[in-house]
């Protein structure tokens, strides 16, 4: 830790990337704790899409949500979903992009 003007700067790393709501230090104590999610505060739907072989996908809201709005799309990669980056967003539906998929379905979390 390095003094500066009476304050602290603390560097942290997370080793694992599988979260809902970004964590937020509340207290410093000496030692080392583990830490759990206890709450999720987004709705959300797994769902398995068979893989396109151009990587390109759509999704309609309406098909996962009584009340689509702004969501997100997460893929499963190992133990961790890793956000997708959404192309187009029209109306109620999402397209997006995702070419590393090989079995025959790609896992998906929309939040």
């Amino acid at each position: 830790m390095e003094a500066l003007d009476g304050l602290f700067w603390l560097r942290f790393r997370l080793l694992e990337c599988c979260y809902d709501t970004a964590p937020r230090l509340l207290e410093v104590a000496s030692g080392r704790i583990c830490l759990v999610q206890k709450e999720t505060v987004a709705a959300s739907r797994q769902l398995q899409m068979p893989v396109s072989r151009e990587g390109r996908y759509r999704i309609s809201l309406r098909d996962y949500f009584d009340a689509p709005g702004e969501a997100e799309v997460f893929v499963k990669a190992g133990s961790c979903y890793k956000k997708a980056e959404i192309t187009a967003r029209r109306d109620d539906c999402l397209e997006f992009r995702y070419g590393q998929e090989k079995g025959r379905f790609l896992p998906v979390l929309l939040v």
